[in-house]
C-alpha cells in the first residue's frame, strides 16, 4: 500500500480517490473495456512520472503543426532512427512524448492529455507492436492536442473492440487518416490493395 501511494504521490487510500476517481470524469475513451480506473490511473501516472523528467517550453500550436509535418517525414525510418528526432520535435514546442508499456486492463494505446494549460502530453504505450498502429495512434493523439478541449483526457485504443462513437474520435480519426494518406491517394491505394490481393490468391 505504502509503494503504491508513493508511485500516485498521495498520502493516503481517500486522498487517491479524490484525486484520481475524480478524474475519470474526463476521460474520453474508444472501448467500453476502458473502465479499470486503477490500471487507467497507474499507466497515466508512470506518463506523469516521464513528463517530470522533460525540460520544455510552453506549448506553441503553430510550431507543433510545423513538427507534425517534420514528423512525417520520419514515418519511413526505423525505430531506432525516427524516435531521438521525433521526441525532439515534440519537446521543442511543448508537446511532450512519452513511451510507457501497456499494463493489464488499461486497453490503451495513447493518450493526449494537458498536464496544465502550457504543457500537453502524448503517452503511448506501443499496444500491439505494430508500425502502422503506432503511427496512426501518434497522429491520432497529434489531432486530439490540435482540435480538442484541454480539460479532456483522451484513452485511445485503435485495435479492434467494441468501439464507443465520439464526434471527437471521429475527428481525430479522420485528421490523422487525411494526414497519413491523403485522399487524393484513395483510387491508387485501392488498385494497390487489389493486385495485393490478387496475388495472395
Amino acid at each position: 500500500m505504502k509503494e503504491l501511494l508513493q508511485l500516485f504521490g498521495v498520502v493516503s487510500p481517500d486522498n487517491w480517490g479524490t484525486c484520481y476517481e475524480q478524474k475519470q470524469v474526463a476521460f474520453r475513451r474508444t472501448r467500453k473495456e476502458q473502465s479499470n480506473v486503477g490500471a487507467i490511473s497507474a499507466w497515466l501516472r508512470l506518463g506523469e512520472i516521464e513528463a517530470e523528467k522533460a525540460d520544455v517550453p510552453k506549448y506553441n500550436k503553430a510550431k507543433f503543426e510545423k513538427a507534425v509535418q517534420e514528423i512525417r517525414k520520419l514515418t519511413v525510418l526505423s525505430q531506432v532512427e525516427f524516435m531521438p528526432p521525433m521526441q525532439r520535435l515534440c519537446n521543442e514546442v511543448g508537446v511532450i512524448l512519452a513511451i510507457v508499456p501497456a499494463i493489464p486492463c488499461a486497453y490503451t494505446s495513447g493518450v493526449a492529455r494537458w498536464l496544465n494549460p502550457h504543457r500537453a502530453l502524448i503517452q503511448l504505450s506501443l499496444y500491439g507492436k505494430q508500425n502502422d498502429r503506432f503511427w496512426f495512434t501518434f497522429f491520432h493523439e497529434a489531432a486530439h492536442i490540435l482540435l480538442h478541449d484541454k480539460k479532456d483526457i483522451f484513452l485511445d485504443d485503435s485495435g479492434h473492440g467494441d468501439r464507443l462513437e465520439s464526434e471527437q474520435e471521429d475527428e481525430a480519426n479522420a485528421w490523422a487518416r487525411e494526414f497519413l494518406i491523403p485522399s487524393e491517394y484513395d483510387a491508387e491505394l485501392s488498385k494497390l490493395r487489389s493486385l495485393l490481393m490478387e496475388s495472395v490468391f
